[in-house]
């Protein structure tokens, strides 16, 4: 809410009070650090900062219940102290709360705030990462690792032999750990996690090495048309580009051999990315149901990933009956494109742009791709995700980044009316928002970063939500009234307008079937209302039993839809390959009521060999009693 609004007469206002924002910001800080382990008592050591700000009633509260919790103590740094039962030292300094098991730790403290030159951890290189970056950090971390080596191999002598010690600390190296760190911040630009693991330069931690790929190509970026729903990016090699950069005619492709495909992914492809693009009234219209798909990978040698992607493409092309190995040339953004249609699929469009290999789902993401790469109308360019690629370093490996509006534009064609209804507030909402995965990979440094921009203003979502809960309850409340009362009229009148906002609803259908078959007693109305409820519920085999059985059981219905719960406990079973004891059980109740005695007095016999539990006992009681009814004809 805006200071000092004023509500509308008659209206509802919900809307948070700007003072308690105010107040909540008050809170400056906390910090908790493990300074030491002892591996006696297995109990750690430390200290705990916090700067209560602004709200004086916190550390009032604090300052008046420590007293009463703990004994004073000899002060620190001038600073009234206190121990709590042996457990804990509290020193309350003009600004800070300072909480440790140990004296010398909090002496520490009030020595760093005073000026005096000590080492701390904001002097630690390990840490100016992401002690730079810390002005708009909610959350910072940090584990120093070289402490911890000891207690780290300790723990893996007492799992195994000396010779698996020496196997492992070989591959992770574990004396080369350096620190773990990361940091959560909320600003204008939105939110952002980076998390990081550092190692000591020259290390030989064989895991983290092997996970290493090489830089994305910002080549392969270009390929991406600028309006893209989201992309996918990564490396496999280094791009020496030592090939020529024109692909050679289709008549004169190198042969491809078994090793080529170790070739391409192994030394060939420097980088590739997989995008999704939103559908664009020049797409092909009731073609293949998927939507527009693109695959960009630059290589070193264009005219070896050709043949090798057209040997497979021409092979599923053949395979479709529709054309023969060498696709059907086509022309698109004065490219030459071939095209492979897939069996029982869509027609895959193929093309080679100097060192980049494009492949798409549709002639549609073609153009665009072509287009993309030739006028530098890429993601590069769009404004959308700027912010997001200008994370982009010379050590990002991998990207993923996604554009939530855009990617609700290609989710729309194969999404029911309903659905798109149900969710089309939300997908406003998030029509700038873009969220970037990326991770970066040096020779002593992995990070993965984390970066959410166009968050949306909830605020009317919210509060639009809250009017209808409450407007809901309203309703929940009359017809609940109205059905205590017996007046059956308002009761139908209120759950029909309630069926209007909400069609879909089997329990509101639930509550007009008992209002038609209790409270008017129209069997007819009941009947076709049950059949409603049937046919939403026809494939819920649990919803059909508990209402068939609620048909036969409860004394409100009076035993006279006994038909009924018959059609939807033989559905149920149905469903269940008559293999849920319950279930039988139902349908054998259903045949009793509506006079097949043999036909239950089977069906409970079935049921009673598939129980396996307590069931087992009411069962007998129910077959017994169907047992006497036959004996008694």
């Amino acid at each position: 809410a805006e200071p000092g609004s004023l509500p509308e007469a008659g209206a509802k206002r919900l809307a948070i009070s700007p003072d308690l924002v105010r107040e909540l910001l008050g809170i400056r800080g906390l910090a908790v650090a493990v300074t030491g382990f002892d591996p006696k008592t297995q109990t750690p050591s430390g200290v705990l900062v916090f700067n209560p700000g602004n709200l004086k009633a916190i550390r009032g509260l604090i300052a008046t219940g420590l007293p009463l919790a703990g004994n004073p103590v000899e002060s620190i740094g001038g600073f009234p102290t206190y121990d709590l039962e042996g457990e804990a030292i509290v020193t309350l300094t003009s600004r800070l709360v300072i909480v440790s098991t140990e004296r010398d730790q909090i002496a520490g403290v009030v020595r760093r705030l005073s000026g005096k030159k000590e080492p701390s951890l904001a002097d630690s290189p390990a840490l100016a990462d992401i002690g730079a970056d810390r002005d708009d950090a909610l959350l910072l971390f940090f584990v120093n690792a070289k402490p911890l080596i000891p207690f780290i191999k300790q723990g893996m002598a007492s799992g195994g032999s000396n010779h698996e010690l020496a196997i492992a600390q070989a591959i992770v190296d574990i004396d080369s750990l350096q620190s773990f760190s990361g940091r959560v911040g909320i600003g204008e630009d939105g939110i952002s996690i980076d998390i990081a693991l550092r190692l000591d330069e020259g290390h030989r931690n064989l895991v983290f090495n092997f996970l290493r790929t090489s830089a994305i190509n910002r080549d392969t970026l270009q390929c991406i048309p600028g309006g893209a729903a989201a992309f996918l990016v990564g490396a496999l090699n280094e791009a020496p580009s030592r090939y020529g950069a024109t692909s050679i005619s289709a008549d004169a492709l190198p042969i491809v051999t078994a090793l080529d495909l170790g070739r391409e992914l192994f030394a060939n492809i420097t980088s590739l990315a997989l995008y999704v693009l939103p559908p664009d009234e020049a797409g092909t219209k009731g073609g293949f149901p998927i939507p527009d798909v693109g695959l960009a990978i630059t290589v070193n040698d264009p005219s070896k990933s050709e043949a090798l992607w057209t040997q497979f493409l021409g092979l599923a092309n053949l395979a479709a009956g529709t054309g023969g190995m060498e696709g059907t040339p086509v022309t698109i953004e004065g490219v030459k494109v071939r095209t492979f249609r897939m069996p029982e699929g869509p027609v895959i469009h193929f093309a080679t742009l100097g060192h980049d290999v494009i492949i798409t789902s549709s002639a549609s993401a073609m153009a665009r791709s072509i287009h993309s790469k030739k006028k530098g109308a890429s993601v590069l360019d769009d404004p959308a995700f700027a912010q997001s690629l200008a994370r982009l370093g010379s050590d990002t490996t991998r990207a993923v980044v996604v554009h939530a509006g855009r990617c609700a534009q290609v989710a729309g064609p194969f999404m029911s009316p309903g659905d798109m209804k149900e969710i089309g507030p939300v997908l406003g909402l998030l029509s700038e928002t873009t969220a970037a995965l990326m991770m970066e990979h040096s020779d002593s440094m992995m990070r993965v970063s984390i970066n959410i921009s166009g968050i949306p203003d909830v605020g009317d979502l919210v509060a639009g939500l809250l009017t209808q809960q409450q407007h809901q309850n309203t309703q929940r409340r009359e017809l609940t009234r109205a059905m205590k009362s017996g007046n059956w009229d308002e009761a139908l009148a209120a759950i029909e307008t309630r069926l209007a906002e909400n069609p879909q609803s089997v329990k509101l259908l639930r509550k007009k079937f008992d209002v038609l078959a209790v409270g008017k007693k129209d069997r007819e109305a009941a009947g076709r209302c049950a059949r409603m409820i049937f046919e939403k519920t026809r494939d819920n085999a649990n919803a059909l039993n508990t209402f068939a059985w609620r048909l036969l059981t409860e004394d409100k219905y009076g035993r006279a839809y006994g038909d009924l719960a018959l059609k939807m406990s033989e559905r149920s079973n149905e469903l269940t390959n008559h293999e849920n004891w319950m279930f039988l059980d139902t349908l054998a109740v259903a045949s009793f009521a509506n006079g097949n005695v043999q036909s239950a007095i089977e069906l409970e016999k079935k049921a009673i060999e598939r129980c396996k539990g307590d069931g087992v006992k009411e069962l007998k009681k129910t077959l017994a009693r169907f047992e006497d009814r036959l004996a008694q004809r």
